[in-house]
């Protein structure tokens, strides 16, 4: 069965609704997964969040073993969730157990569904976690299907960036100690002093869009305005600067 647009703007109005919802950041992130299972005809709809050491940590479920949840975990890279999260894109498969990287949780009761579908939840190239879907029957998910849950999974990842939900054992990607950054230089020279990481990220509080017009006129305003402030910089530092950097700051303008 192959879910289509109609069902796509379905979900993403009932999403809305539970998002706009006054409560418990927690509740509102478990009556996220018997939405879309619903929505998908799926028995089973898992989200699985990534911990600071790289492990996957069962957060949700519609059809698993509720007391799994916060206690189930995957190691790095292991089960088909593990898969999704570490290669960074969607997987389908109609018969799980002949997977060579189907690791079925015990504790989960996972090993009687067959088919499978995960993707990434991810935000500015973040792994935050897996969102799942299983069925007992061996059941081939289409396009749409997947489609459907990675939209599902945006909207997740919307609210864990706003700080609706809690990452389980440390954020990923937060670091407290010195960090190794591979990079290639774009002039000759070196450099000293700090670095500061800006850490602020603002609260996402409705990532559905109510009016889709009104919100491409909002970006088409905000893009002007930074043509604007990029030109009155451009204005200012032109006439201190001379070769490469008077190249770099015009480039800025065009």
């Amino acid at each position: 069965m192959s879910t289509d647009i109609g069902g796509s703007r379905s979900l993403l109005r009932s999403l809305r609704a539970v998002l706009a919802d006054a409560g418990d950041d927690r509740r509102r992130l478990d009556r996220v997964a018997p939405l879309i299972a619903s929505n998908m005809v799926a028995e089973v709809c898992s989200l699985y969040l990534t911990r600071a050491d790289g492990s996957l940590e069962l957060c949700a479920t519609e059809g698993l073993n509720p007391g799994a949840v916060h206690s189930a975990r995957l190691p790095p890279g292991g089960g088909l969730a593990g898969r999704v999260a570490s290669r960074v894109e969607p997987m389908v498969t109609a018969d799980a157990a002949a997977e060579p990287d189907f690791f079925p949780l015990p504790e989960t009761g996972e090993s009687i569904y067959r088919s499978f579908a995960g993707v990434p939840v991810q935000r500015a190239g973040e792994v935050l976690g897996v969102l799942t879907i299983q069925n007992r029957a061996a059941r081939h998910y289409g396009e749409d299907e997947i489609e459907t849950l990675e939209i599902a999974a945006m909207v997740i990842a919307g609210l864990i960036e706003g700080g609706a939900v809690p990452i389980p054992g440390g954020a990923p990607g937060r670091r407290s100690g010195p960090v190794a950054v591979d990079a290639s230089p774009v002039s000759e020279g070196l450099a000293e002093g700090p670095v500061h990481v800006h850490g602020f990220r603002p609260a996402s509080v409705n990532p559905v869009a109510a009016d889709i017009g009104a919100e491409r006129a909002r970006l088409s305003t905000a893009l002007e305005e930074l043509r604007e402030s990029l030109d009155r910089l451009a204005e200012g530092a032109l006439p201190e600067a001379s070769g490469e950097h008077r190249d770099i700051l015009r480039a800025f303008r065009m």
